[in-house]
Formats: structure tokens, sequence, C-alpha cells
């Protein structure tokens, strides 16, 4: 094969790859969008819950606030209550889901409430 042949093939398989990674681009984009759309869609559900809160969904399932502190992905670690509580007061932080830890406290969900 002369090296003409190989340049001439070469730029040929760079088109072909070109135009693929245009498509999967394009792919993708679309895939955003659709994304972005379906969690907009969401959107309302959340706010209700935020508004009507977990209690409600705590009474229905009947869970006391550790086990839906749990369900949620959190823990409750009566180690780090503030002294500037009662001891009728439960101290409560969450790491966010999808993380390992390892973050930096102020990113912690702190939740106050009585036990």
């Amino acid at each position: 094969m002369s090296e003409k042949e190989s340049l001439s093939k070469l730029k040929a398989k760079l088109n072909s790859v070109s135009t693929r990674k245009w498509k999967l681009n394009d792919e993708e984009e679309a895939l955003i969008q659709q994304i972005e759309k379906l969690d907009a869609s969401y959107v309302p559900a959340r706010e209700k819950f935020i508004k009507e809160g977990a209690a409600k969904i705590q009474e229905q399932c009947g869970w006391t606030k550790e086990e839906l502190i749990n369900a949620l992905g959190g823990t409750v670690d009566g180690k780090i209550m503030p002294k500037a509580f009662s001891s009728k007061r439960s101290y409560v932080q969450l790491i966010p889901l999808g993380k390992d830890g390892n973050i930096p406290p102020e990113q912690h969900i702190k939740l106050f409430g009585k036990k």
C-alpha cells in the first residue's frame, strides 16, 4: 500500500469519526434537554413535599423521625448535639446522596427538632 493510499484511508476514517462525533453530540444535547424537561416536571411535586413537610409522610408511614431520616439516607448522631439545646431536642446532620462523606461541614444539612 502506498503512502497516498494510506493517507486517503486515514482521511476517510477521520471523516467517518467526525460524523459520528457530531451525531453523538446531537444525541447528547437531545438527552440533556429531555432530562431537563422531565426534571422540571417534578418541580410541583417537590414544592408540595417541601410545603407540606416530611411530617405527613412520617405520619402516614408510621415512622419515628429517626426512621424517616434513615430512609432519606441520613443518620442520627446524638454525640454532636450542641450544648445550647435542651435534652428534649435532637441534632441531625444529613450528608446529601451521592456524596462520600468527605464534604465540608457548611454543606451538611442540619435539622433540629424535638424527639
